[in-house]
């Protein structure tokens, strides 16, 4: 009898520890599963039933502010700028230039501005142009093969959250210009009807504002602003030329030579001068000799 008590009594005992385990193993995992699965209502169409904002869901769920829209479902907006010094040969300065603009045609670009200056035998310039900005690197690339580049400098604006940031005002200033037009339909006296009016105006302005700043970045976003100094190249200036004493010593060589040439010079056409009148007092001489000589000779 003691035994079967004994038994029975093990039996109870073993079954109520598997029912602990069992509410144990069901309170842990099942909620989980029931989320994950949709046995149960999650939290945030809990939430959601409740009125709480889609924003604090977020922070509930997962501990941070939400994530930014501007990161994740848009693109980069980035405003690529570069300048380029290049020195092209001596009398080369014209044909250098045309070769870049076709350069520019082939990479679909367009020319912005150009200057061009003359300085006696020396020409320069410099123009700026706009380039796709997918091309923006490959095209400076390529102009190493049309002079020598002696300077480039390049520079990147993010402009990624000016733009959507802009992009989300627009939307707010339109769905307020949209109301504002609705009540400006239902307005009954003059000073509700100016009112709104004035409201719509400052908000048209902004909106253009916002449209005028958006519509700029994204051209200078799809396109690079490049400016290309061109400048000819001079004659090398040997290292003798540049020391002062040096060229005082040969200007003082120089100088000697030519007023020793300037002598020889004075010297032949003061020659040149004397000669026929020597010549001619040589003529004289000799005829005045002569008719001594013969005068003297019947005397004897």
């Amino acid at each position: 009898m003691k035994k079967i008590f004994k038994n029975k009594f093990v039996l109870i005992v073993s079954i109520i520890v598997i029912i602990i385990f069992l509410g144990y193993l069901i309170s842990k995992f099942l909620p989980s599963f029931g989320l994950r699965y949709g046995l149960y209502p999650s939290l945030e169409s809990d939430k959601m039933q409740r009125g709480v904002p889609n924003e604090e869901i977020y922070n509930v769920e997962s501990g941070t502010a939400p994530t930014d829209f501007t990161t994740t479902n848009s693109t980069l907006k980035l405003i690529k700028k570069g300048s380029v010094e290049i020195n092209v040969e001596k009398g080369k300065f014209y044909e250098s230039l045309n070769r870049i603009m076709l350069l520019v045609n082939q990479f679909n670009g367009n020319l912005i501005s150009s200057q061009i200056y003359k300085e006696e035998d020396k020409s320069s310039g410099n123009i700026t142009i706009m380039i796709p900005s997918k091309d923006f690197d490959n095209f400076i690339t390529k102009l190493n093969d049309y002079g020598e580049i002696k300077n480039i400098t390049t520079s990147t604006t993010d402009v990624s959250q000016e733009y959507y940031d802009s992009a989300g005002r627009l939307k707010v200033l339109e769905s307020q210009r949209e109301l504002l037009l609705s009540w400006l339909k239902d307005a009954k006296e003059i000073k509700d009807m100016l009112s709104i009016r004035s409201e719509l105006e400052k908000i048209e302005t902004e909106i253009e504002s916002i449209k005028g700043r958006m519509n700029y970045i994204d051209y200078h976003s799809n396109y690079s602003e490049i400016s290309i100094y061109l400048n000819e190249d001079v004659e090398k200036i040997s290292w003798w030329k540049k020391s002062e004493f040096l060229n005082r010593l040969i200007d003082g060589l120089l100088y000697a030579l030519n007023s020793i040439l300037s002598s020889v010079l004075a010297l032949i056409i003061f020659i040149a001068f004397i000669l026929p009148w020597a010549l001619v007092g040589y003529f004289i001489y000799i005829l005045i000799t002569k008719y001594l000589k013969r005068k003297q000779t019947p005397q004897q």
